[in-house]
């Protein structure tokens, strides 16, 4: 990337909010606090529905796990929308979400897509990045680390 496109992608907002069919949806990078933190799927429902409540919208929409998960926590929803890479071993192939936004309902389908494994492979070897990142989540669970989460807050 040249300079000039790292620098257009450093004034993109952090967020973005907007209502689709009388739904309030916010989009974000890992959570509406912090664009490092982490939203794992397992993350206890009374954490998302603090998010929820704090910021009173219907459909969260967000990445960073590089996981594809739906969650209903009260009448909010959470859509983690996928990722190009850290896909399992069975299917490898890239995630992402399609949100079909009613009246009255939501839903949320993910689909799986081929791309260019090898070509992806080989531009992190070029970088000077090792390959397994192409399989590897962006970072372990705390959990399984066996230590409390960096950004983890109080519920």
């Amino acid at each position: 990337m040249t300079d000039e496109n790292r620098a257009w992608l450093r004034n993109l907002p952090t967020s973005l909010r907007f209502s689709i069919e009388g739904r309030a949806l916010l989009l974000f990078h890992g959570s509406p606090l912090k664009s490092s933190e982490y939203l794992w799927a397992d993350r206890p429902s009374r954490y998302l529905a603090r998010i929820a409540s704090d910021e009173g919208d219907d459909l969260f929409c967000f990445g960073h796990t590089h996981e594809a998960f739906h969650r209903l926590v009260g009448q909010s929803h959470f859509v983690a929308a996928g990722s190009v890479g850290c896909g399992t071993e069975v299917d490898p192939r890239a995630r992402y979400a399609v949100v079909y936004v009613g009246q009255p309902d939501v839903a949320i389908g993910f689909r799986p897509v081929d791309y260019d494994q090898r070509g992806v492979i080989a531009d992190l070897q070029a970088a000077g990045l090792s390959p397994d990142l192409i399989r590897v989540p962006p970072a372990a669970h705390a959990h399984e680390m066996g230590q409390p989460a960096v950004d983890s807050a109080p519920v």
